[in-house]
């Protein structure tokens, strides 16, 4: 069995308890790519992901974070082709899959996103978060287009924040479509 750190046991985790799963997670190639900040798969099923965020997560986060990859896989995908904006559709997810976990009793580590950061309710599917996402983004969109000129006020405060859910780690050979990480503590969808 995989230990703490060891991203196979996050694979193993999955297998056990969701066994309707093996299919994917033993399709998954799981490549270890420093330049990644946590981790994410490709829709060609590559895992890449980070050894040392790897190593800093307990099993039962190891486990979260597997089964949420998992779940862009089954999820995320579908979406690809309808020429969606890839950061919105990425934190929409992310916020539709952690929820859904959170709700199954995953522990997740700290820093991953929820709905309740974006201020959107809880328990949606990941296209209406990605509409309510999109129109918090026009709207910052068109506050800052309102913005007073330099000299007569002060700024309109910014709604975009820090990367999506562990935002799409863009170092990556070609970026996973999503990883489990994310930090900060105020998220809000990206700017244009």
């Amino acid at each position: 069995r995989g230990m703490a750190g060891d991203i196979t046991h996050g694979r193993q985790a999955v297998n056990s308890k969701f066994p309707y799963y093996r299919p994917i997670t033993h399709g998954l190639t799981l490549v270890p790519e420093p330049r990644v900040k946590t981790l994410g798969v490709t829709p060609n099923y590559v895992l890449a992901y980070n050894p040392e965020y790897i190593a800093s997560l307990t099993n039962d986060e190891l486990e979260a974070v597997f089964w949420h990859e998992v779940q862009h896989v089954t999820d995320t995908f579908l979406f690809n082709d309808m020429g969606l904006d890839h950061e919105l559709l990425n934190s929409a997810a992310d916020c539709c899959i952690n929820d859904r976990g959170r709700a199954m009793g995953l522990r997740f580590p700290a820093g991953v996103y929820f709905p309740e950061q974006f201020k959107m309710p809880k328990g949606l599917a990941t296209y209406p978060y990605y509409q309510l996402l999109d129109q918090q983004k026009k709207a910052n969109k068109n506050q800052k287009n309102q913005q007073p000129s330099q000299g007569q006020g002060p700024p309109a405060p910014a709604l975009a924040g820090p990367p999506p859910p562990g935002g799409a780690p863009s170092t990556s050979p070609r970026p996973p479509s999503t990883s489990s990480g994310g930090q900060g503590s105020e998220p809000s969808p990206p700017e244009v």
